[in-house]
């Protein structure tokens, strides 16, 4: 194994990594310049550059940025033609040690970035800036850590625990147990929304909302409602957030710079870091929606399409809820573009579609047409008001049932795409459904279905027997509410046990 170095790229603007794999090729690989530890750390400059080299993992690896839309093919929402990450295997059952793809890659790219963060954490000491802008990198570091954490808690379970960067001796570690990886998410989450700033999102950089935000999230799937609410209604009284007035742009460039909608993003900045969303979603057409999903939006009076007087067979997209169309590339839908010629999403894909539609959630008809080498720029949105509005309304329901602030922070999300109120006097149970209905329709392609599936421990009954759009059997078995540790994991380090099942 190579010593460690802090890595320098004169391309990127982001310069500072301290690569981690995993176990025998933890550390890093041999760069092409590099700087000591011991000389680095010394100016303002550099602090500020070694934190863009801590959020830079989140664009690093793709399943935090622009892929993660494409989470949803592991549940009903959307089907995956190619083998992008392996999903179309995990979703039909294929997971094992060795199954490879985003089972791998999950798990060293958490660590790659959780290594960032404690060696930025180890040197920041160092530098001589004023003691409470230190105080926000550091919460930004700790932020970031816990979201990496996160990840490996939720996939994984319990997972070795790393609070500085190791060394060769001590880099072989056990699996600490899955209460004290979430102690640790919790305390860094402390640390940040104690630390950092209580201003709006503006420009990339965490702020006390996204700490929240991110802790009401890992909170609610721990089923610490009390945090939830307590949490969800911070942010709410804040006065910097609000629902994003255009559903449809708060996913696109034009529509992501200082979006009072938007709480934490993955952020891209062209022409070198940049996104392929309009290449995987746009052109090959990676993430395709399902009929499932495309039944569950509501007819315009807010009734099931077979329920509703409104829904119309032979026209079946018409008077339906009109995130559809924003979410959804429809059959014979087409974009005239602004030199006036005509454009169909999925021309890349030598399939076309299975499901007979396109994702149009994230795709920018300002970048059109799209070829193989489009460089997008539109953020992956990680955080956002309209979840912590639903947040909020399923943690007071399972917390109280039905009351009226529940019902005002569900009306919200739907005025503003002209809905109409939820239904009245329902009880905790029936509320319940409305809100996760909500949270499929208002979420669609923000690859957080899966955590919804697994969390409300329903992944089973709703993803079994089901075919996908090839016809292969979808398939959910007991012990893949976890994934396996990889197998290279478990060959180069004795001390970790693999997950029950595997």
């Amino acid at each position: 194994m190579k010593t460690k170095k802090i890595l320098y790229s004169g391309i990127s603007i982001v310069a500072i990594v301290l690569i981690l794999s995993s176990c025998d090729n933890l550390l890093n690989q041999q760069p092409k310049a590099q700087l000591s530890n011991a000389t680095f750390w010394k100016t303002s400059s550099d602090a500020k550059l070694a934190l863009a080299g801590v959020y830079k993992r989140l664009t690093d690896y793709s399943f935090f940025g622009y892929l993660r839309p494409e989470l949803d093919v592991l549940t009903d929402n959307t089907f995956n033609p190619s083998t992008v990450g392996h999903l179309k295997r995990i979703s039909r059952g294929n997971i094992s040690p060795s199954t490879g793809g985003v089972i791998n890659s999950m798990w060293s790219a958490s660590y790659q970035g959780i290594t960032t963060c404690n060696n930025f954490l180890q040197h920041i000491d160092n530098v001589n800036i004023d003691k409470a802008k230190k105080a926000t990198y550091k919460a930004q570091a700790h932020f970031l850590r816990a979201y990496f954490y996160w990840n490996l808690l939720f996939f994984y379970g319990g997972v070795p625990i790393y609070k500085k960067v190791p060394t060769v001796k001590n880099v072989k570690r056990a699996r600490s147990s899955a209460s004290k990886v979430l102690s640790l998410i919790y305390q860094d989450l402390d640390y940040a929304i104690t630390n950092l700033p209580n201003v709006p999102y503006t420009k990339g950089h965490a702020v006390k909302a996204s700490a929240q935000g991110l802790e009401a999230r890992v909170a609610l799937y721990e089923h610490n409602y009390q945090k939830v609410v307590k949490l969800t209604k911070n942010i709410m009284n804040s006065g910097h957030f609000h629902l994003a007035d255009n559903y449809k742009t708060i996913f696109l460039s034009s529509g992501q710079n200082n979006n009072p909608g938007i709480i934490f993003s993955s952020n891209y900045s062209l022409p070198n870091n940049y996104s392929k969303m309009d290449v995987q979603i746009g052109y090959f057409a990676q993430n395709q929606p399902t009929q499932n999903l495309v039944n569950s939006y509501y007819a315009t009076d807010g009734e099931p399409i077979d329920k509703s007087p409104l829904y119309n067979s032979k026209k079946p997209y018409k008077n339906r809820d009109p995130r559809l169309n924003m979410s959804v590339f429809l059959p014979n839908e087409t974009w005239t573009l602004s030199n006036g010629s005509h454009y169909k999403l999925g021309v890349g894909s030598s399939a076309g579609t299975y499901t007979g539609y396109y994702e149009e959630k994230y795709v920018d008809k300002a970048n059109a047409p799209f070829s193989n080498s489009t460089r997008s720029g539109q953020n992956f949105v990680i955080l956002r008001y309209a979840d912590i509005l639903l947040m909020y309304a399923e943690a007071e329901n399972e917390l109280n049932g039905p009351a009226p602030s529940i019902y005002d922070a569900l009306d919200k999300i739907r005025k503003r795409v002209n809905m109409p109120s939820v239904k009245q006097g329902q009880s905790q149970e029936e509320l319940r459904k409305t809100i996760r209905h909500e949270r499929r329709d208002e979420l669609a392609f923000e690859g957080l279905r899966y955590y919804d599936l697994k969390r409300w421990h329903i992944a089973q009954q709703v993803l079994n027997g089901k075919k996908d759009a090839a016809g292969a059997t979808i398939s959910f078995k007991k012990n893949n509410y976890l994934w396996p540790i990889p197998i290279h994991e478990m060959n180069t380090n004795p001390k970790l046990k693999q997950n029950p099942g595997y």
